[in-house]
């Protein structure tokens, strides 16, 4: 049956052509002439008896089954990369896991839990790459996804691991230290801070703390992450709207402070999908039974 399978090496041209479609960027790349780069095309089309590219003048395009086929090959090789590499290191030192996931749930929730991780399994290297976009979890080079959304991806085995709940104002100590009392009315008076991807945000809260709508709320910078808002609050640049579950540290040693108990709840939250066919299916299964004790937790 093998001997319908190409070469790894012309496999490896091939991904290489695909993704530059162009042959004398692939062949300076693989160190190749470009002779040589198409005539391993050629041999490949003629070995799977399917048209990969188009020559259209001095550049070459993909077919559809080209595509689909790239697509494939290339998750393929980061596979077999990640398996050798993984082998490597598990001689040394254990295995290793690739989760991928959003900024701000890295870095204001799972990282500091991380150490806990490491005191129970520290034969488990944990690996974060942000990923923000949908993308085929099973043609990846990742055992597991980490992502915001009001249900599992659909295609994938996952499971919901907490609600964001909470949405409060978050501010310095010293912008409201000298007022005794904090109400709506006053917050709407100071530089409200948004983030780009939630505009409606500050009039759901001022909804949710009875004050009438206007275009206050539209007004303020704008910023990309949560991570990008806390560390805009705690500078003193105005009040934010962030979940309370990534503010907890700041909030605890003073950093941050609510200035009003009025929150904005948020029924949808953080869902973790896993690839069906991962490379270290043991440590997948301890990682994610320990994450889903700290999501229980609630911390």
């Amino acid at each position: 049956m093998r001997k319908m399978i190409p070469s790894l090496g012309a496999l490896e041209i091939f991904e290489c052509v695909a993704r530059h479609e162009n042959l004398t960027r692939a062949a300076e790349e693989l160190h190749l002439t470009q002779s040589a780069v198409s005539k391993q095309m050629i041999g490949l089309e003629h070995k799977l008896g399917v048209v990969l590219f188009r020559r259209v003048k001095k550049r070459i395009e993909l077919t559809h089954y080209g595509q689909n086929y790239a697509m494939k090959i290339r998750g393929c090789l980061e596979r077999i990369e990640r398996t050798t590499s993984d082998l490597i290191i598990q001689r040394d030192e254990g295995s290793s896991l690739d989760i991928a996931i959003g900024a701000t749930f890295a870095t204001q929730w799972l990282i500091p839990k991380l150490k806990d991780f490491r005191s129970k399994y520290s034969k488990i290297n944990i690996n974060l790459t942000v990923k923000s976009d949908p993308f085929v979890l099973n043609n990846s080079q990742f055992d597991a996804v980490i992502y915001y959304g009001d249900d599992v991806w659909h295609g994938t085995r996952g499971e919901l691991l907490l609600r964001e709940g909470k949405v409060v104002p978050i501010c310095s100590r010293e912008l409201i230290d000298d007022i005794p009392e904090v109400s709506a009315e006053i917050i709407a008076q100071f530089p409200l801070l948004h983030l780009s991807s939630r505009e409606e945000a500050w009039k759901q809260w001022f909804a949710t703390a009875g004050l009438a709508d206007d275009s206050r709320p539209l007004r303020g910078c704008r910023f990309e992450l949560f991570t990008m808002l806390t560390s805009a609050a705690i500078s003193g640049l105005g009040v934010a709207l962030v979940p309370e579950i990534f503010v907890s540290k700041e909030l605890a040693n003073g950093a941050l402070l609510i200035p009003s108990p009025h929150f904005i709840p948020n029924e949808q939250g953080y869902y973790v999908s896993y690839n069906d066919d991962p490379i270290n299916k043991e440590a997948l299964e301890v990682f994610g039974y320990w994450l889903r004790g700290r999501c229980n937790e609630g911390v």
